[in-house]
């Protein structure tokens, strides 16, 4: 994994470098990624932890209410809990809004599926047990083990074929079905968060996103929008050690090159996921042009050595546009192993 160094100056730019080197693939994508798109912020759980505004000065970025009208009792996560985020919360959400917002959240959880517990991502309540729609296979924590990294595979009927054991190579592969979603809910989800962390001055750019963000009115209207999409890496090893984000923007000099204005990358345990923030006012003329839009993806800081060590992250990216329910999707996620029990 690359080490990451960063300062902000006197005038508070943020400065960022990188010890660490690309394998060549992940160089090109870097160097076609930066010609465009320069580092507008870092975060990362303690930086935005600290000062709150007192309630009776907090103002919903959301709804744009205030109290008495509304409350502000519960804390706001900018990121769902159950991506791992702790303590990245926020001082401009409502309690209404954060009402609202867990409906996109449960979304985004079914459409994780599995993940979730294979990459032990603790929620609000710990580790998630799964199960399949037809509760033939179920994943959770091994209640008899004190072992908080142990984990128990139960699956119901062999014919199933829930699991594929390589005992040589060590890997086991689980073959699982995702409880039904709606995939431009999962992007509300995402957008939510890239919404959260942009700066006050700039959520004038966004008036369009933010309606399409409060209500399901115009889903059918952006269904195949190539922006729409989530670009999702998936990074074998040691998981990230905490949640981390970068908001990157378009070169003033790169103003004319057919990409969105701003782009969000999120890490999170074994994972990186991309949006391109739509709908920004500067971007007008991007869906009005038709033509092809250009998605720049940030490679994953992971070095030589570390890919050398774990292997290389496999990349896909899916149409989020959609507001059709989606069922039956199958999943299925390798992983290796130091040992294995079989109780038949």
């Amino acid at each position: 994994m690359f080490r990451i160094n960063f300062n902000k100056d006197a005038d508070n730019n943020l400065n960022i470098s990188f010890n660490g080197e690309f394998i060549d693939d992940h160089q090109k994508l870097f160097n076609r990624f930066v010609d465009i798109y320069e580092i507008e912020d870092l975060i990362f759980e303690p930086d935005r932890k600290g000062k709150m505004k007192p309630k009776n000065e907090r103002v919903c970025r959301f709804c744009d209410k205030r109290m008495p009208e509304v409350a502000f009792k519960k804390d706001a996560h900018v990121m769902p809990e159950l991506m791992g985020n702790r303590n990245l919360v926020s001082d401009f959400e409502c309690d209404v809004c954060n009402h609202f917002f867990s409906k996109y959240e449960d979304e985004l959880a079914r459409f994780m599926g599995l993940s979730r517990t294979l990459s032990f991502m603790r929620g609000k309540e710990g580790l998630p047990k799964f199960k399949t729609p037809d509760k033939n296979l179920i994943v959770g924590k091994d209640e008899e083990s004190s072992d908080p990294q142990r984990i128990q595979l139960v699956s119901i009927g062999q014919e199933n074929n829930h699991f594929e054991i390589d005992k040589d190579k060590k890997t086991l592969t689980v073959n699982s079905v995702k409880h039904p979603y709606t995939p431009i809910k999962v992007f509300k989800a995402l957008l939510k968060v890239a919404l959260s962390l942009v700066e006050n001055s700039e959520l004038v750019n966004y008036p369009k996103a933010f309606k399409i963000l409060m209500s399901d009115e115009y889903d059918d209207k952006i269904k195949g929008l190539p922006v729409l999409r989530l670009f999702v890496w998936v990074c074998p090893g040691v998981p990230f050690p905490s949640p981390l984000v970068f908001l990157c923007n378009k070169k003033e000099s790169k103003k004319e090159t057919n990409a969105a204005s701003k782009t969000m990358i999120l890490y999170f345990q074994n994972y990186i996921y991309q949006i391109f923030i739509p709908f920004d006012e500067n971007d007008k003329w991007l869906y009005q042009k038709g033509g092809e839009i250009t998605f720049p993806i940030m490679p994953p800081f992971l070095d030589k050595t570390w890919i050398d060590n774990f292997g290389k992250p496999k990349f896909f990216n899916l149409d989020l546009s959609s507001s059709e329910l989606k069922k039956n999707e199958k999943q299925i996620i390798s992983m290796s192993f130091d040992n294995v029990k079989f109780d038949l």
